[in-house]
């Protein structure tokens, strides 16, 4: 028994006690007021600490499911916390533990903790330029900023996020890390972002050797902030000869976006784009187009919010051949018995919602989504409903 036993479990027991020896570590650094800086502002060189909490209650239903089907009726809980320091004039450190519960269905992290965002920027405020080095969230569009990560979902009006960054990250409710460098420059007209990364691993695994390209763009023709429109081109070709990771494909992917912010408290928000998941087989179909539209109303503490966003890869006949084999299924939907969920179809992700800040630093919000699959396999739906209650804090 121990032969099998410590092979397996012995690593992932170590990696736990090593992240936790790290955060105790950490915070008791938090708590001490740094001394040891020649800067005479204590103040500057103090480690900062924040955390964020989501506690999740989720009724998620199959349309076709049987009775050995595991339910996925359940309360689920993460949190983010999150160390910055100063290294110098313009100069900080950030690095990001995410942890919960673990095995829910919505993606959450745990229950094992991990180390996410790892980082140092250098900010030149009279360039209007910032660059950092590290890990981050993959800078394709600027709705990055405006997604649920983990635990952190107070930039998102809803709790899941829409189908493309859902398969994109590989769950409905975290982000996709790229390790590399990244730069970002913004005026109150203009905003560009250029990356170049490991590609789509999220780690420092590149056995192919290549490297990811984001370009992004954006112009702001009105003041305060209050309309934005720009567009995002990324290439990252993951697999070859020596190796393969990430999302295994020599993905191509272009966005167009655009957000608008109207003064009687009404926000719009709305991308089109298309996917390209190359696998070097002629006789598959490898594109994918997305959208996604989203109306939102805030009238003081409160919001309620609509959206809609689609997947629809170029072959969607939904016979189970023809599609490249690294598109994935980026909806809730989950194999019934030994019935996959096809994914050369259309998926329509529909999401109704409403917020309340209960205090400045604590948010309740409800959710109703419903992803409709266009085909049946063996006259079984794959179509999903849920109902999510989300209540999202910081400290």
């Amino acid at each position: 028994m121990s032969e099998t036993f410590a092979p397996n479990c012995a690593p992932a027991v170590h990696r736990q006690r090593g992240l936790v020896c790290i955060l105790c570590l950490m915070l008791a650094i938090a708590c001490v007021p740094a001394t040891g800086f020649a800067d005479d502002d204590e103040d500057d060189n103090d480690i900062g600490l924040s955390v964020t909490y989501l506690g999740v209650a989720n009724v998620i239903r199959e349309s076709d499911r049987f009775e050995t089907t595991p339910r996925r009726n359940q309360f689920d809980f993460a949190a983010n916390v999150d160390f910055s320091m100063p290294l110098g004039e313009n100069i900080e450190a950030v690095v990001q533990l995410q942890g919960g519960t673990g095995k829910g269905s919505l993606g959450l992290a745990g229950p094992d903790a991990a180390v996410t965002d790892v980082n140092v920027t250098f900010a030149l405020p009279q360039y209007n330029l910032a660059v950092t080095v590290g890990s981050f969230d993959t800078p394709f569009g600027d709705r990055t900023k405006y997604i649920t990560n983990n635990a952190a979902s107070f930039g998102n009006r809803l709790l899941l996020n829409s189908l493309f960054y859902s398969g994109l990250a590989g769950s409905p409710m975290t982000t996709l890390n790229a390790l590399g460098v990244k730069g970002a420059y913004a005026t109150d007209a203009v905003d560009f972002t250029a990356a170049l990364t490991n590609g789509t691993d999220a780690t420092a695994a590149n056995p192919d050797g290549n490297f990811e390209v984001i370009v992004g763009a954006g112009w702001r023709p009105v003041a305060d902030d209050r309309m934005r429109l720009g567009g995002a081109f990324m290439v990252s070709d993951d697999v070859s000869l020596s190796g393969e990771s990430g999302l295994a494909a020599d993905l191509t992917a272009w966005m167009t976006e655009a957000r608008f912010d109207f003064p009687v408290g009404l926000l719009l928000d709305a991308y089109y784009g298309q996917l390209t998941f190359g696998d070097d087989d002629a006789a598959t179909e490898d594109g994918v187009q997305i959208w996604m539209g989203e109306l939102c109303y805030e009238i003081e503490r409160w919001h309620v919010v609509a959206r809609v966003s689609g997947w629809k890869p170029d072959d969607h006949n939904g016979n189970g051949s023809g599609i490249s084999a690294a598109v994935p299924n980026p909806g809730l939907a989950r194999p019934i018995l030994d019935f996959p969920v096809r994914p050369d179809q259309r998926l329509t992700r529909f999401q109704i919602g409403v917020g309340v800040f209960v205090t400045d630093n604590v948010q309740l919000k409800g959710e109703f989504v419903s992803d409709d699959y266009r085909y049946k396999v063996d006259n079984l739906s794959s179509d999903v409903q849920g109902v999510i209650i989300g209540l999202n804090g910081s400290i």
